[in-house]
């Protein structure tokens, strides 16, 4: 995803100096074209006031002190954060051929690009080439998240130089004018303005030492390498860690960062290494990574403890920072803190009454409260204009700021990285204000700068796809808390004209994204859309029931007792058949949606919000079915579509459900604490409690 070629590089190739052979300046000059600008100037440039460029694009020594054969400040800075690599003239060693392996990518790549478009049409299908719907991603982005009815959103892209900077209200907010206008501005709010983990006034190369699990002697450093590797390939999506770096030198990199990240990786690693029942000659390894996850989680525990001290309060903002580390922990703990809450209490013998082990046993994570402190910190960095900048007051990132620093990663994709840190946390954190009923933490002028990673030249189809994503629950989101203010005591008209304009905002959200769907990469929008489309109904149906019940202590109170017990139940009794058959479609594709991953690997590593977005929709067809039975109206499946279902019956439809448990029991191999087999097990109950099959 994250592409290598630098358009400063591309940009450099690009100039042409005038050369007449005498000029000797001028053929130093013709000398640079080739050499890729740095980052920020070296001190030696500095001081010289001359342009500093690197004398490779992947060397971390400057043309200048290489010829002067001055100790480069690029090469200092680099060596303090891989003092395991070995640097030859200037170049990592383990990058002396990656200008080859760079012109053998692109080659790739674009053979590969030329391949798909000539697949494309030679097969004729009508279906726009990939790259073609990548480009088209872009044009279009300018209509994303349109205004419609209730949502107000931009007609055009946010740009991400605008994102990166300070925002104008705070340039003239009365905090900002008095730090500007006079001495003796008090500790505390010159602190709050100065939340720039590099703005000290020069480079200091101490830094604490970390105490992270390998120092601390819970596991071996070849293990957590491991682990690292395992969460690189299922969950590195996430956090976007740089691909051209060996897990040895990015569990390095990490560990001199942010022991909280190392930690939150490992954690989520070892997650599914306590499912299955040991052997009995395996009894006393089960044990050991037992122990071994309890002393991970401990440590992961205390890590976020003080990370959440240091970042409500703002503390030690002036050293070199993590914050890039702290974000990314921050998303993995918020998309999967269900699953890692659920099975920390297996770790614990319940026996135990010791003060650690009980805060063990009822430790639970909050996504809606990790992901709004993570934008909350995120807003006010950027807001403050520090988050992007570096000690120079530059807005370029510098390579002891980026998350994980790799030389051939251009500056767009860096920047494309951060901004797609702040996309999940936007998406977890919407999901979890739908899932909860929740207000979101964030306003909607910063919701819509998600679409800044669109402008990036950088971006890809994934980027899309999850702008449509929280397009949708911004929809959905805006829905839920319009309707929440309702006076049903005046009927329900504003109930209808509310629901007539998100069917609008839908039907234009569809047209701006639907060429997503049709392509062959297995991706989740629609199945977001179709969960989002199920809950808009059982809030049109919750509302309008209240209007229509004639109970007016029911209605005075805002229905506190119509969902309180089988509150499933109770709602579709009051849908109409319209609404019926609408729930009934929307939880069948919801539930259906399974028989598209085959992979159960693939299945087992899909986000805490997919796997109850999935559970979500079988509990609401098996329901479904249950009333459509009672009441007589098994007419209603004829809805459905049978192109998977052969027939309209309960049986075939159930068959879905029962594939569903059986990839969930597949994942959790019966560990009686994970939340996936706790789904399972909730299914099978509802299935077997509502009888719904003669």
């Amino acid at each position: 995803m994250l592409q290598s070629d630098s358009e400063n590089g591309q940009e450099s190739g690009k100039r042409t100096f005038e050369d007449d052979g005498q000029n000797a300046s001028s053929k130093r000059r013709s000398s640079l074209v080739n050499h890729q600008r740095a980052l920020k100037a070296c001190e030696a440039c500095r001081k010289g006031k001359t342009k500093c460029f690197k004398s490779s694009s992947v060397a971390v020594r400057c043309v200048r002190c290489t010829s002067s054969k001055l100790e480069c400040l690029l090469e200092l800075e680099y060596k303090l954060y891989n003092p395991s690599v070995t640097i030859i003239d200037g170049i990592p060693e383990h990058l002396l051929d990656a200008p080859t392996n760079q012109k053998l990518d692109r080659i790739y790549r674009g053979v590969s690009d030329i391949l798909a478009i000539m697949t494309a049409l030679l097969k004729s299908t009508g279906a726009l080439p990939l790259v073609n719907n990548d480009v088209k991603l872009l044009l279009d982005a300018a209509n994303s998240m349109k205004k419609t009815s209730e949502i107000s959103t931009p007609l055009e892209l946010s740009d991400s130089a605008d994102f990166l900077s300070s925002s104008q209200s705070f340039r003239i907010s009365p905090l900002s004018v008095v730090s500007n206008s006079i001495g003796h501005i008090p500790l505390s709010i010159a602190n709050l303005l100065n939340l720039s983990s590099l703005r000290a006034q020069s480079f200091s190369p101490s830094r604490k030492t970390q105490y992270d699990i390998i120092t601390c002697g819970i596991l071996p450093e070849n293990e957590v390498i491991a682990l690292m590797d395992d969460f690189r390939s299922n969950y590195g999506r996430w956090v976007l860690f740089p691909i051209l770096i060996s897990t040895k030198i990015l569990v390095n990199q990490i560990r001199r960062k942010s022991s909280l990240l190392l930690s939150t990786c490992c954690s989520l690693s070892l997650r599914y290494l306590l499912n299955g029942e040991p052997s009995p000659g395996d009894i006393d390894s089960h044990r050991r990574k037992k122990d071994a996850y309890r002393a991970v989680i401990k440590h992961l525990v205390q890590d976020l403890n003080k990370s959440l001290l240091k970042y409500a309060a703002y503390q030690s903002s002036k050293e070199i920072g993590e914050d890039v580390e702290f974000f990314q922990s921050m998303v993995i703990l918020s998309i999967y803190s269900l699953s890692l809450s659920s099975i920390v209490s297996n770790t614990v013998d319940p026996e135990s009454l010791l003060d650690e082990d009980l805060e063990l046993r009822h430790l639970n994570l909050d996504p809606w409260y990790l992901s709004g402190l993570a934008l909350s910190t995120f807003i006010s960095k950027s807001t403050f204009g520090k988050l992007f900048e570096t000690s120079d007051g530059s807005t370029k990132l510098s390579p002891q700021y980026v998350a994980m620093y790799d030389e051939l990663t251009t500056e767009y994709s860096q920047i494309l990285t951060l901004l797609r840190i702040y996309n999940h946390l936007i998406l977890v954190h919407l999901v979890s204000c739908v899932l909860s009923g929740r207000m979101c933490l964030v306003d909607e002028i910063r919701l819509n700068q998600c679409t800044s990673a669109l402008s990036l030249p950088s971006a890809t189809n994934f980027d899309g796809r999850m702008v449509s994503e929280i397009g949708v629950l911004l929809i959905t989101y805006n829905f839920i808390q319009i309707n929440s203010n309702l006076d049903l005591s005046k009927g329900t008209s504003q109930l209808e004209t509310s629901l007539e304009a998100v069917e609008a905002d839908f039907q234009a959200w569809h047209e701006q994204w639907g060429y997503l769907f049709e392509q062959p990469v297995l991706q989740f929008g629609e199945f977001c859309f179709n969960f989002c489309d199920l809950q808009i109904v059982y809030n049109y149906v919750y509302y309008k029931g209240q209007a229509n019940s004639g109970d007016e202590i029911l209605t005075r109170y805002n229905g506190k007792e119509f969902c309180e017990s089988q509150n499933l139940m109770r709602l579709l009794k009051h849908a109409a058949d319209a609404d019926l058959s609408k729930i009934l479609l929307r939880s069948f594709t919801l539930t259906h949606f399974v028989t598209k991953v085959d992979n159960d690997s693939y299945f087992a590593y899909l986000s805490d919000q997919i796997h109850f977005f999935f559970f979500y929709g079988a509990i609401s067809l098996v329901t479904t079915l249950k009333i459509l039975s009672d009441e007589s109206k098994l007419s209603l499946l004829k809805s459905l579509p049978t192109e998977h279902l052969g027939s309209h019956t309960m049986k075939s439809i159930l068959k879905i459900v029962k594939l569903l448990t059986q990839k969930f029991e597949k994942v959790a191999q019966d560990n009686p604490n994970d939340i996936i087999t706790q789904y399972k097990n909730g299914i099978r109950d509802c299935v077997e409690r509502l009888s719904p099959v003669p």
